[in-house]
């Protein structure tokens, strides 16, 4: 039986899947079975993914990316579960560093890492962090910091023990990691770039339509399961929401439903304008998407920039 189980659910990913698993077959750490669920592709993933053995691969009629993970659990049989993105990569330490973790404390439940930032091409073009906390659950009410389900492997008890991921449209993965708070499973930050997270014109995010998100929220089935003191209340956590895709619609373009996500971040919650995405959105309606994105980028280059050329250095 393996160590670990690495599921890979695709759809139409023709273009980086045969990436993804040579980046899992050249893992240092080889004590793994890899598992790709394809769900409902039309193009050439079977044909890509069947003719790089050992990847063991399953098709399924088109479900969306939660059913696929939980089609990809359900065949697993490791201790340790990570579920990875068709399009992105991993360093080839990932696995070596994250089980480590995982081996030297059993009470550990989930461990996440830090990522860099890859374009098309798969060439480093900067750094993602996520904070080092020690209470996650008022963090992540407010926010999704864990970058993408690729930086994370956790233990099979606590997949099972939260039913896996929920058929959401949108946010599957930050209500997973919500749950996984809520039962107090215990997370630990790694502060080393190990996920390749790929930003490309084909992403779910870049094609997202926004208006979708903020109609299928997770947050008040999350609030209904009883949470302790000291969270956000939910109204300023909606907000936040509503900011969120206020500033990802305006980066669409978007000026008029922008405009509509924020009114209704200020019904829910009127300070929710100084929230971290309330300032940035509010940023963007008032010079506009092309000055405040050059804003972004000098404030980041000034922020980041050791960052980055760690980042670029750790992988070579």
């Amino acid at each position: 039986m393996p160590k670990i189980s690495v599921i890979i659910p695709v759809y139409n990913g023709e273009r980086f899947v045969a990436e993804t698993i040579h980046g899992v077959l050249a893992q240092t750490y080889h004590d793994l079975e890899l598992i790709v669920v394809d769900d409902g592709s039309t193009d050439r993933t079977g044909d890509i993914v069947t003719a790089l053995l050992p990847a063991s691969y399953h098709y399924q009629p088109n479900a969306g990316v939660g059913p696929a993970r939980n089609t990809g659990f359900a065949l697993a049989s490791g201790e340790y579960v990570a579920f990875l993105d068709a399009d992105d990569v991993w360093h080839p330490r990932m696995l070596e560093h994250t089980v480590a973790a995982l081996d030297a404390d059993p009470q550990l439940d989930v461990v996440y890492t830090d990522a860099a930032l890859l374009d098309e091409k798969g060439q480093v073009t900067g750094g993602g962090t996520a904070p080092e906390l020690t209470n996650l659950l008022p963090a992540l009410l407010m926010s999704c910091f864990i970058i993408s389900p690729g930086s994370v492997l956790l233990r099979r008890r606590v997949v099972e023990q939260v039913g896996g991921f929920r058929n959401l449209q949108i946010g599957e993965d930050w209500d997973f990691y919500l749950r996984l708070a809520v039962v107090e499973a215990r997370f630990r930050h790694l502060p080393y770039p190990l996920q390749g997270y790929r930003l490309h014109g084909g992403n779910i995010t870049a094609q997202r339509d926004w208006s979708t998100f903020v109609e299928n929220m997770v947050l008040p089935d999350i609030y209904r399961l009883g949470l302790p003191l000291g969270v956000p209340p939910l109204g300023l956590a909606q907000a936040h929401r509503y900011m969120y895709a206020a500033y990802r619609t305006l980066g669409q373009g978007k000026f008029w439903p922008a405009l509509r996500h924020v009114s209704g971040a200020l019904l829910l919650h009127p300070l929710s304008v100084f929230t971290y995405f309330g300032r940035r959105a509010l940023l963007r309606l008032l010079v506009g998407r092309r000055w405040a994105n050059g804003l972004e980028r000098w404030l980041r280059h000034r922020r980041y920039q050791g960052m980055d050329e760690r980042v670029r250095q750790y992988w070579g």
